[in-house]
This record gives C-alpha cells, structure tokens and sequence, in this order.
C-alpha cells in the first residue's frame, strides 16, 4: 500500500468508472427487451427508434466509461508497478556480494522488468475486473430475474459449476506460473549472456 500513495486517486475513480460502464452494458439488453415485448408486439416503429436511440447512447457512454476506467487503471497499476521497480533497484544496490552471488543477473533483471510490469498488470486488472465481474453478476442476475424469472433460474445451475471450474484450475496455475518464471530467467541469461560478448559470438559465426 505505501507505494500506492501517489496514486489512489486513479486507484479510486477506476472502478467508479468501471461500475458506470456495467450499468451501461445491462441497460442495453433490458431496452432491448422492450423493443421485442413492447415496440414490436404492438408495432410502434416511434417506441422502437426512440428506445433504440437510447441504446446507442448507452453503448457509447459504456464505451466512454469503460475507456476512462482502463486509462486510470493503467495510471494506478503501471505507477504502482513503478514504484516497486525503484525500490527494487534500491534494494539490490544495497545487496552484500552473498546476495549478489545467491541471485543471477538474469534473476534480478527478470524481477526489474518482467516481475515489476506482472505487478503493474494485475493491479490493473485487479482494480478493474474486481469490480465488474461481481458488479456484472449482480446487475445481471437482478435484471434477468426481473424479465423472465423462470428463464433466469438457469444462473443458479451455472454459478456453482462456473465456481467449482475455478476452483480446480486454479491450484493447477500456481506450478505451471512458476515454472514459466524459471524459464523467464534462463531466457533472460542466455540472452545476456549473447549480447555481453556479441564480439566473441560474430567471431565464431555462432548468431
């Protein structure tokens, strides 16, 4: 949280933001509904446009929201992501050469660059998806009971088994990520090490 400091305010309005776009976006198919039940049952072509331009307004401030909220999440998230980077560069400037030895250049510049933007992109997505999936899913769940709520008990069928699906892949994710990790760094060392002496490389005809 303390490398956060400089950027709550974009921590803040993001998901603000993010909960107005999903407003938008459960608008649209409940005004859509109405067209069908209402505007083409009694065929009332000035209650189909009228609605209809109601429906564009609200896709293009859900889109404009949506933009705003992937702006101040990208501020919030690749400045906090920045921030750690500093301190991390600050911490291995002060490394005693045990350190030093304990960790690979690749290592460290794997954790500078690769770790660091990680970081940035899940706070990102964190302080967007966080907010618009539970949001989404009970908007929807609220509107899909309001239409047709027969038609939408087929939600209490699907949440439980959406659940459970994550719920085994998740655990299976955490080995597989580190593994990509390790090869991270190891790509990052060969690559290291074919710059450092590109010379000696060329030389031998080796690229």
């Amino acid at each position: 949280m303390p490398y956060m400091k400089k950027y709550v305010i974009y921590a803040v309005l993001c998901p603000i933001f993010m909960v107005l776009e999903v407003l938008g976006d459960i608008v649209i198919p409940y005004l859509m509904s109405r067209i069908v039940d209402v505007g083409i049952a009694n065929r009332d072509i000035d209650f189909i446009v009228k609605l209809g331009l109601i429906m564009v307004g609200a896709a293009l401030l859900a889109m404009a929201f949506g933009v705003i909220s992937a702006h101040f999440g990208a501020r919030a998230g690749y400045g906090f992501a920045a921030e750690i980077r500093k301190e991390t560069f600050k911490k291995v400037q002060s490394f005693s050469f045990a350190n030093l030895d304990r960790f690979t250049v690749s290592s460290l510049i794997t954790r500078l660059t690769n770790d660091c933007n990680t970081l940035g992109q899940v706070t990102m997505m964190s302080l967007r998806m966080a907010v618009r999936a539970p949001f989404l899913m009970l908007f929807g769940l609220i509107m899909a009971f309001r239409i047709n709520s027969s038609l939408a008990r087929v939600f209490m069928v699907s949440l439980p088994l959406t659940a459970l699906t994550i719920g085994t892949i998740l655990p299976k994710a955490r080995p597989l990520f580190e593994r990509l990790q390790a090869r991270v760094d190891r790509v990052n060392a060969i690559i290291q090490e074919n710059l450092i002496g590109i010379r000696v490389v060329k030389s031998f005809n080796r690229q």
